[in-house]
């Protein structure tokens, strides 16, 4: 699983599931709303 945030500061975040371990427990839609972030892309697996 791999979530691109594009944050409104300008600067790209990446999530990884290695990283972020609640992945396995919160929707990708949540995970954004709490980075603050919108999608730049889908998950991909």
């Amino acid at each position: 699983v791999l979530v691109l945030v594009d944050r409104e500061e300008g600067g790209a975040g990446r999530i990884e599931a290695e990283d972020l371990p609640l992945l396995s427990t919160f929707t990708a839609g949540e995970l954004l709303e709490a980075a603050g972030g919108s999608v730049a892309a889908a998950e991909d697996g």
